[in-house]
Parts: C-alpha cells; structure tokens; sequence
C-alpha cells in the first residue's frame, strides 16, 4: 500500500503560485481570531482517508500539481 501524503490549503496554494509565474499569486496566511459571530467547526482537521478506495484496487495516478496544470 502506499503511503498516504497529507497537505495543507497553505501548501497547495503555494504550489498553486509557483505553477502560475505569469500570474504574480502572491500567498497570504494569516491566523485571525476566533469570530464569535459564526459557529465554530467541531472538526478542526480533516484529512480525507483513501485507503478503501485502494482497497478496492484504486491507485492514484496522477499528482498534485499534474492536475492542477490541468486545470489553469
């Protein structure tokens, strides 16, 4: 089985940038505080869990930044 590779918004945002120089995306990370106005998640960290689907005989093929060249 292979290994399961978590990343962050902040880390595809980032690879997103640097897969569009000609767009000059400059990423910005910052930790606001709590806004008491809206319902705070009980899920603070969700990392999705393929090993079912791979289970199953799926494998993922294609990487990260492959599928976002395909799609800008």
């Amino acid at each position: 089985m292979k290994a399961v590779i978590l990343i962050s918004i902040k880390e595809l945002a980032v690879t997103l940038a640097k897969l569009s120089p000609n767009c000059q995306i400059n990423v910005a990370f910052e930790l606001s505080n709590i806004n008491t106005e809206y319902l705070q998640s009980p899920i603070l960290r969700s990392s999705p869990n393929i090993n079912k689907a791979i289970e199953l005989g799926w494998n993922p093929t294609i990487g990260v930044e492959h599928e976002f060249h395909l799609t800008i």
